[in-house]
């Protein structure tokens, strides 16, 4: 489906106008590349696409058809109601009063799928431009506002980099 596309690979079908599939030879490895033509930023995209993804995309022979994205997103709370996701989530404003609390299941979107992708590659220590080169964010403080980072966790994480252990020995 397209949230497990978006998930896995950032990739949102609505954010793009035009796509090709390309295949490569990377390291001796085939791998396949989408590029695409962003319709928010008008921006170019190459992004590797995942092998799940990449058999959603042959089975539909495209990208999976979606009728609207409302009757995606309900589709989707259905199965997050169905896989249990039902913990309940504290809603708060940006001065920390609570406005509402809901099932996580409610709160799934084809969007939340991005912003897993986003937030999943930035915890696996993946550069934030090549984040931001897939996402489409124009700035490293937009693209960690987005996913709830902050600068001083962004320069804690440079502590673990090849660079930063070079340096210091």
């Amino acid at each position: 489906t397209e949230s497990e596309i978006a998930e896995e690979d950032g990739l949102i079908s609505s954010l793009i106008q035009k796509h090709n599939i390309s295949k490569e030879l990377i390291n001796g490895k085939e791998q396949h590349f989408l590029v695409y033509k962003q319709s928010k930023t008008g921006g170019y995209v190459k992004a590797p696409i995942s092998k799940t993804a990449l058999e959603i995309i042959n089975k539909h022979n495209g990208f999976p058809k979606i009728k609207s994205k409302q009757g995606s997103n309900k589709i989707l709370k259905k199965l997050g109601k169905l896989c249990g996701f039902d913990q309940f989530i504290v809603l708060e404003d940006k001065k920390g009063n609570i406005i509402e609390k809901k099932r996580k299941y409610e709160l799934m979107t084809n969007h939340s799928a991005r912003r897993s992708f986003c937030t999943n590659a930035y915890d696996l220590k993946t550069d934030l431009i090549q984040i931001m080169k897939i996402s489409g964010h124009s700035s490293p403080e937009i693209l960690l506002e987005y996913i709830n980072k902050s600068l001083d966790e962004f320069a804690e994480r440079m502590i673990d980099t090849n660079y930063h252990n070079t340096v210091e020995n």
